[in-house]
């Protein structure tokens, strides 16, 4: 999960973040974007999700997607990853996101992530424990032709 546009930017704003695949050969990613309100995503609402297909076939950490999130004064959110080695992209435009939850529902979420800050900040230790764990050199008999397909988080704060 990765933070792109931080709480009360000043609009219109373009940001772009760079990602990268996490297993070998893999051929897709999934885009997930987020409203947040707190540090864990499952606590936060889900606007859109896409797919960036046609990813080259490459060891993990060398295919590159750009990922470029643009918010203009009318507060529409335009999402576009592109893979530049195959020129694949595809985009997503989020209108109206605001008025999905109203000014009294955004305020209970803001109150309630600050109340269990603590509680969020252990699971995401745990989280971080297990990446790190995730991250140690497997045995060879283990790898596997069919890997599953990698998600983004991207948040809007």
């Amino acid at each position: 999960m990765s933070r792109v546009v931080q709480k009360n930017t000043a609009l219109p704003v373009t940001t772009t973040e760079v990602f990268t695949t996490v297993f070998d050969f893999q051929r897709e990613v999934r885009v997930l974007v987020y409203r947040e309100e707190s540090c864990l995503s499952k606590k936060n609402l889900l606007l859109r999700e896409f797919l960036i297909k046609d990813i080259q076939r490459a060891p993990r950490d060398v295919p590159k997607i750009h990922i470029t999130f643009t918010i203009n004064f009318d507060v529409i959110l335009t999402v576009t990853a592109c893979n530049k080695e195959t020129q694949s992209t595809n985009n997503i435009v989020i209108t109206g996101y605001r008025s999905w939850l109203s000014r009294d529902q955004i305020w209970k979420m803001i109150e309630d992530a600050k109340a269990l800050n603590v509680q969020d900040d252990l699971m995401r230790l745990q989280y971080h424990s297990e990446l790190d764990f995730e991250a140690q050199p497997q045995p060879e008999a283990a790898t596997s032709s069919q890997q599953p397909c990698q998600s983004y988080k991207a948040i809007l704060r």
